[in-house]
């Protein structure tokens, strides 16, 4: 599903939403006031996360660190907060757990306002939300079984019904035999299972984990991974994640926000994060990009642009509502969605039976592989032509080798809506 300017069907904003304060409301959320209203949720449906319009900068910072985020969760959403270090997540997962007070805008969870500018914001313990740290926090003094009890005596719920519900996490998370360790005593693997299930245990409205899987090695990690996505279509409450990986981001959230600079840059699924992207950043920062230059001749279907390159090339390509033709535009273009052929081969371009013509005709000037990146199950190869270089993926082993010569054939293409921002590293959402 492609997302216009105007914002999609889902309620994802549109470029048109920025005008002005550029701020960037989360699934549609003009007015912050009301998430019921502007989301079509049921009148019944409870909110699991309401930020509006929240912000926040440091003492002697000139830029602030969140700025005028504004968004809506549903309960059992798993939404992934992804950005670069220092872009301003982890400070947003801090407003809404009570460690910081926003100085503008208000968090309302569950139903319950917890903190707004220039009021006395409920403390964290009080907000009765599950947390899962980096460094897992477990009491190190408590064994397994105490830890995962823990949130549950600070609830009114009997001794019996606690040890039931120790026993069914114990099950879950496949901590059989563990429940009498002290943290000390465990893996790495262990102790975040232990965390996660201690965050989980009291059934809170919403569970915030910053970077759960940072400190574990790569084997691990992808374990970890694994059971979290497993296990998160069962999950009741909604779920924050803050990670600066796009791997965890695109396999485990429902809906992705990119931040960059405190601002919310995009907020959609993990496939219109990829393939739609709005900004050059997000597409960077999700994927690597090949970027072509171009100008719109016509529109051949709704959403399906037809664009000349500067190679004479005419390619299809997605655009957003509002693509104007004759004006330069820019191409993203994945690794994955070209291929290359032999330069030697008889075909011309449009005797292979692809949608498109090649992007640099073999017959004008031949590109030439400059290096080949094999990763078992991929061959990512890198051309270069006319001092231009160009990515390409395939699926199997190497069938190029440096310094052949080949063509490149392009297969999708995404018009960027930012094509013509000045700024490199832009902020918010693209001027039109």
């Amino acid at each position: 599903m492609q997302t216009d300017q105007s914002g999609d069907e889902r309620g994802n904003p549109g470029a048109d939403q920025t005008l002005g304060s550029r701020t960037v409301y989360a699934r549609g959320d003009v007015d912050p006031g009301s998430c019921i209203r502007q989301n079509s949720l049921d009148a019944n449906e409870r909110v699991a996360l309401e930020l509006r319009e929240v912000s926040l900068t440091y003492p002697g910072s000139r830029e602030p660190a969140v700025n005028e985020v504004s968004l809506c969760v549903r309960p059992g959403e798993f939404v992934v907060i992804l950005g670069p270090s220092g872009c301003g997540k982890s400070t947003l997962l801090r407003l809404i757990a009570g460690f910081e007070a926003p100085d503008r805008g208000e968090v309302v969870i569950a139903g319950r306002r917890v903190s707004r500018a220039g009021e006395e914001s409920l403390p964290p313990e009080k907000r009765k939300i599950g947390m899962v740290f980096q460094s897992y926090a477990l009491w190190p003094h408590k064994t397994v079984r105490k830890n995962l009890s823990f949130p549950l005596e600070q609830r009114p719920i009997g001794k019996n019904e606690r040890e039931k519900r120790v026993d069914e996490a114990i099950e879950r998370f496949q901590l059989h035999g563990l429940g009498h360790r002290l943290p000390a005593q465990l893996s790495g693997g262990q102790a975040q299972r232990v965390a996660l299930a201690r965050a989980l245990i009291a059934e809170p409205p919403l569970v915030l984990m910053d970077e759960p899987l940072s400190n574990l090695d790569a084997v691990l990690r992808q374990t970890m991974l694994e059971e979290l996505e497993a296990m998160k279509g069962s999950w009741a409450p909604a779920v924050v994640y803050v990670t600066h990986n796009r791997e965890e981001a695109i396999r485990l959230g429902n809906r992705i926000l990119v931040f960059q600079r405190g601002q919310l840059l995009q907020d959609g699924s993990p496939a219109d994060i990829y393939h739609s992207p709005q900004t050059t950043f997000v597409a960077d920062f999700v994927g690597e990009s090949n970027y072509i230059k171009g100008r719109v001749e016509s529109e051949a279907a709704p959403g399906l642009f037809l664009v000349r390159t500067m190679d004479g090339a005419l390619l299809p390509a997605r655009g957003a509502r509002g693509v104007v033709t004759n004006r330069p535009v820019t191409l993203l273009v994945r690794p994955e969605w070209a291929s290359l052929v032999a330069a030697s081969s008889d075909s011309r371009p449009g005797d292979t039976g692809d949608l498109n013509p090649e992007a640099f005709p073999a017959e004008e000037s031949p590109a030439f592989v400059t290096s080949i990146r094999y990763l078992g199950q991929t061959s990512t190869y890198t051309i270069a032509r006319k001092n231009r270089t160009f990515t390409v993926t395939d699926l199997g082993g190497p069938r190029f080798h440096p310094g052949q010569a080949v063509s490149l054939r392009i297969h999708d293409a995404w018009i960027m809506p930012d094509a013509a921002d000045p700024d490199p590293a832009p902020v918010g959402w693209p001027r039109t």
